[in-house]
């Protein structure tokens, strides 16, 4: 058996090097196919398959507080996925008994003393039993305790490995070490391991307890992940929590009315923003795999077509089908060997240049590579495509290896009709198949076309922001904070180039946000509570200005808009339409506090709308209070320069350090970028998936081109008989172009359906454009049209220069 198999691999081998060109096209179509699958399939992988780096990382689970039920009231981005408070956590934390460890967190951002410059660091502050739940403990030194996360305990700190290698020259003695966070000394207790991904953020390198607190119950500031009990499942889970809720929702019905739980995987908690691209992009390659594999199989098809004489000779020498299969099967598997390993070259290629259009460290965040599995499945899938191949060409040579007598005379005008409606079949595949990604892939670029002409509600070019933190220890009181403000305001005004300068509690595209409810001033909502869901920003009096922020009605805010007699407020449009009916609101006031102690803000101007939490989302009701009037620590620096903005991180560096040298100015970009990196996901997406859409027009065009070439060859007689009987050019033409034209038109129409569904599928990931946009399918289907038709063009040229006299002597 074994020198069976060796024979036919030799005897394929040599079969297709009389055709290298051939074996050459079919090894480049699969390894480009297989690659770009390959690629995609490692972010997919990567992001979504592969366990996260816990043990068990299976059991981990994200409980989120679901307010879907008042969605429309509290205007949340996404109601189902909202955070929590201590008092809440408690409950769930003593109540549940399907998982076995609940801990919360939240985002610190503290600055680093004592080194030759300040430095503000990205960090965690987990409960204390978050190392347990993830399962992970640190390399060196020890986990928080309980008593660490009681309130006055002594203020302890465990490092990210980066941190410990970057500050403290990976040193071991630095455990027991005071070092100064925030102008808080913090004494460091351990390093975690490298590699350490702390859930939701990443790039943590510093941890701190979370402390313990009660009385907050209705508020929103920290998220909770669990793990599962030994034979819970998430079903449960979210049964019990659900029971949970509708607890809580009786026992405390002015803050927990109509909350619930939504228990989902951590994993898919960590990939919900990218799932839907990443889906859509695995689609697309599946589609230009397929598209290759129909394309090969037609090249096989027309190749044994042209073989019908050399396998009937074999069937009369006594090669059965299953011998003969065995042949064309080696050929494939040589075609799919050779493809599978440029697959895996390009694969590299590809996954490099997908990590270059991707969000910055994307593929490092996740730990995207070309593992086992990726190689494993393309392995696999080259397999698959060969068994596919040869079964192809083995079916379109039945009737040649069953009547060896007439398929092995060479006289024939036409060959096989079972190998001509096969191929036919494989082109209208291809077509199909090509024009679904081709729509898919120009509703992508519409899409990020149209979120990059968005009105932001700002002017970004010239302007450039950062983040800074004003400590407890060093700014004790509201004083202390408005005369840092101003000491900052005039060092960095002097600094040159700089043209203006505004001062935030957040910022467009940035992570900090806040959201409140307010009366509205003889305005009472129609909620139960009668109060209007609005979301905070505080400004200086000229951050919106800074911004470029139009002013539609009233004035700006002032310096003078300070204390409890001077509260002033701004609002933008959308607080104008959805709360007032358009009315005026200049005079009303808002009560940001209680009943029992209000907090009285006058509106005195109307803004455009901005978009603030992401270029995609239309801003909410929105209110601009006086920075003045309520101090806020961590402060937004944006400044609007004349120069480039890009060159003057230094400078004002420089200045904040004149001002206080242990402030730091963190995350210092123009918004430019940070407008682009909002726009990279989609625009990596929609380049990818047209780099996918390109490759399907190839390779429906090559599929259309290698088919009639050897139809072409094979009729090369009947062209000269009929050119001997009087047929022009153009009938011959039609007769080659008829030839590709009826499965043409057969693959576009039976790819619209096909089109129809991808783009439902893209339908999450669209902004503003209809899955079945005209205009996409239109250019979609005259691209394939022309495609077609040019490679249909070259093979029908070669018939017109068919002689009469050569054409009868040809065979």
């Amino acid at each position: 058996m074994l020198s069976h198999v060796s024979t036919d691999l030799r005897s394929a081998l040599r079969s297709l090097l009389r055709t290298p060109l051939h074996a050459a096209a079919a090894v480049l179509t699969l390894g480009i196919a297989l690659g770009g699958l390959a690629a995609v399939f490692a972010l997919v992988e990567g992001v979504m398959l592969r366990g996260l780096p816990y043990p068990s990382s299976g059991q981990l689970v994200t409980v989120w507080s679901d307010y879907s039920a008042r969605a429309e009231e509290m205007g949340l981005q996404d109601p189902k996925r909202e955070w929590t408070n201590f008092d809440d956590f408690a409950d769930l934390q003593k109540t549940s008994r399907s998982l076995q460890g609940v801990a919360a967190f939240t985002g610190w951002s503290p600055i680093l003393s004592g080194a030759s410059e300040a430095e503000r660091l990205t960090g965690a502050a987990p409960t204390w039993n978050a190392f347990e739940v993830l399962g992970v403990q640190p390399a060196l030194g020890r986990s928080f305790i309980a008593e660490d996360g009681v309130q006055g305990a002594g203020d302890v700190v465990v490092l990210g490995h980066s941190l410990w290698q970057r500050q403290f020259n990976g040193d071991r003695s630095v455990l027991g070490r005071v070092i100064e966070l925030n102008r808080t000394p913090f004494t460091v207790i351990g390093v975690m391991p490298e590699g350490f991904r702390f859930p939701f953020i990443p790039t943590a390198e510093v941890y701190s307890a979370q402390r313990t607190r009660s009385g907050d119950r209705g508020s929103a500031y920290l998220r909770v992940f669990g793990r599962l009990a030994p034979g819970a499942s998430l079903t449960q889970a979210s049964e019990e929590l659900h029971g949970l809720a509708a607890n809580l929702s009786q026992q405390y019905p002015d803050s927990n009315r109509g909350m619930g739980y939504f228990v989902e995987g951590l994993q898919d908690s960590l990939s919900n923003a990218v799932r839907p691209q990443l889906l859509a992009l695995q689609l697309a390659a599946w589609m230009v795999l397929l598209i290759a594999a129909a394309n090969l199989a037609s090249l096989m098809v027309a190749r044994s077509r042209a073989r019908e004489a050399e396998f009937a000779l074999r069937a009369s020498l006594g090669a059965g089908g299953a011998r003969q299969f065995r042949l064309l099967l080696c050929e494939a598997l040589i075609i799919g060997a050779f493809g599978a390993l440029l697959a895996m070259a390009l694969s590299r290629l590809g996954l490099a240049g997908f990590a270059a259009l991707f969000p910055d460290g994307f593929t490092e965040v996740w730990g995207v590579r070309l593992g086992w599995p990726v190689l494993g499945l393309s392995l696999i899938l080259a397999i698959l495509v060969a068994f596919a191949l040869a079964l192809a060409a083995h079916w379109s040579l039945r009737a040649a290896s069953r009547d060896p007598v007439r398929y092995g005379s060479e006289t024939r005008v036409a060959g096989s009709q079972r190998g001509g409606r096969l191929a036919a079949a494989l082109v209208a595949g291809n077509f199909a198949l090509a024009l679904a990604v081709s729509i898919g892939s120009l509703l992508l670029l519409d899409s990020h076309r149209r979120l990059q002409g968005v009105d932001l509600g700002y002017a970004s070019e010239g302007l450039l922001s950062g983040s800074t933190l004003l400590p407890t220890s060093a700014y004790p009181d509201e004083a202390a904070l408005i005369a840092a403000y101003q000491r900052l305001r005039e060092e960095l005004a002097a600094t040159p180039g700089v043209q203006s300068v505004g001062f935030s509690s957040a910022l467009p595209l940035g992570q900090s946000n806040n959201d409140t409810s307010v009366m509205i001033e003889g305005r009472p909502t129609s909620q139960p509570n009668g109060r209007a869901h609005v979301w905070v920003n505080r400004v200086s009096h000229d951050f919106l200005a800074t911004l470029g922020v139009r002013l539609r009605e009233g004035r700006q805010l002032r310096e003078t808009d300070a204390g409890p007699e001077g509260r002033t407020v701004l609002v933008n449009a959308a607080f104008v339409r959805e709360y007032l009916d358009g009315v005026s609101p200049l005079g009303k006031r808002i009560n940001a506090g209680s009943e029992e102690e209000p907090m009285w803000f006058e509106i005195v101007g109307v803004v455009d709308d901005v978009r603030f939490f992401d270029v995609s989302t239309a801003q909410t009701p929105s209110v601009y209070p006086a920075l003045l009037s309520l101090p806020s620590r961590g402060l937004y620096v944006s400044i609007r320069s004349t120069g480039d903005v890009g060159a003057m991180a230094p400078a004002l560096r420089a200045a904040l350090r004149r001002v206080d040298p242990g402030l730091a100015l963190s995350d210092l970009r123009s918004m430019p970028e940070r407008v682009d990196a909002v726009l990279a996901l989609p625009r990596a997406v929609g380049r990818i998936a047209l780099l996918f859409a390109a490759v399907g027009l190839l390779l429906a065009g090559i599929g259309v081109y290698a088919t009639l070439s050897h139809s072409v060859v094979r009729r090369t007689r009947e062209f000269g008989v009929r050119r001997a009987l009087g047929a022009n050019n153009a009938s011959v033409l039609r007769q080659v172009m008829a030839q590709v034209m009826g499965p043409m038109l057969a693959g576009l129409l039976l790819g619209l359906p096909l089109a129809w569904l991808f783009g439902r599928q893209l339908q999450a990931v669209l902004y503003e454009v209809l899955p079945w946009d005209p205009r996409a399918w239109l250019m979609a289907i005259m691209a394939l049209v022309l495609v077609g038709a040019a490679a249909a063009l070259l093979p029908g040229r070669r018939a017109l220069r068919v002689a009469p006299m050569v054409a009868l002597r040809h065979e």
